[in-house]
Order: structure tokens, then sequence, then C-alpha cells
């Protein structure tokens, strides 16, 4: 009984962490000057100029990220798409099916902790079970950053 009674202490305690992480990333994103941001195109920027201190990202997240290139023009671009979604058109020629070729598939969870890592950003995954964990999730598409300075 008592081990089950630390355990689902320490897990209460993980999901408090996880609220506290999010509720600064909210106080922030509402500043004049916010150091938050949120959004994979803005989470990468951020991460390449070495600007976040914590990504946060959802335990819900399966996306993967994409180097395609079409057979048709030669155009090759960086997608990321969730592991339903089917290729997409060239954004070149709007070629579609066989001409678009995969070059490369990486997890974007994967993708992004690399990114962190050479940034020594911190990294902390954020369950769905709780109001901020969804809200991650379903209004920011399951990433957002707590920043060292504001980026713009």
């Amino acid at each position: 009984e008592l081990v089950d009674n630390a355990g689902k202490l320490m897990g209460e305690i993980e999901l408090d962490a996880e609220r506290q992480l999010m509720n600064k990333f909210l106080e922030e994103l509402v500043k004049a000057h916010p150091k938050a941001t949120y959004g994979e195109m803005m989470i990468k920027k951020a991460l390449d100029m070495g600007a976040v201190d914590t990504l946060l990202i959802s335990e819900g997240m399966r996306k993967n990220s994409y180097h395609l290139q079409c057979d048709s023009c030669g155009h090759d671009w960086n997608i990321s798409l969730s592991r339903t979604e089917e290729l997409p058109l060239c954004s070149k020629c709007e070629a579609k099916g066989d001409v678009i070729k995969e070059l490369s598939c990486i997890s974007l969870i994967d993708e992004l902790t690399e990114l962190a890592g050479k940034g020594n950003s911190n990294l902390s995954f954020i369950s769905t079970d709780t109001e901020e964990g969804s809200q991650l999730l379903q209004g920011f598409g399951g990433l957002a950053a707590i920043l060292r300075y504001p980026v713009m």
C-alpha cells in the first residue's frame, strides 16, 4: 500500500511540474516582449538561434519530418506530416503520386530533441492527462518553448 501511495504521489508531482511549465509558457506568451514561442517553424528558428531554454513537447504529438524530391521538376523540400497523412503535391510543379520521392524521414520529436541538445536546451514531455497538456496539443500543435530571450 505504501508503494502504491508513493507511486501516485510521484505521478502527481510530475503532473504538477508539467502544469507549472505550461503556466510559465502561457504567462510569457501574453507579455509585450514574450520569452515564449510555439509552432514548428518558430520553434526550429529559436532552436537554431540557441534561444530555447525549455522545449515543451506533447506526448500526444505524432508527426514525422520528411525530405521530399519531385522527379518531375527536381524540386526538393522539407515538410512535417502526421503519420496518417499522404505525401503532398510538389510545392513547385504540383506533380503527385509516384514522382514524389521520400529522401529521408525522421520523427519530428527526434529531430527537435537533437536540435535542443545542440543548443543546450532543456526538454520536457508534457502529458495529455491534464488540461494544460491538452491545451498544448490542441491549441499549440504539441510544441512550445520557453525562451532565454525574446525572438522576433
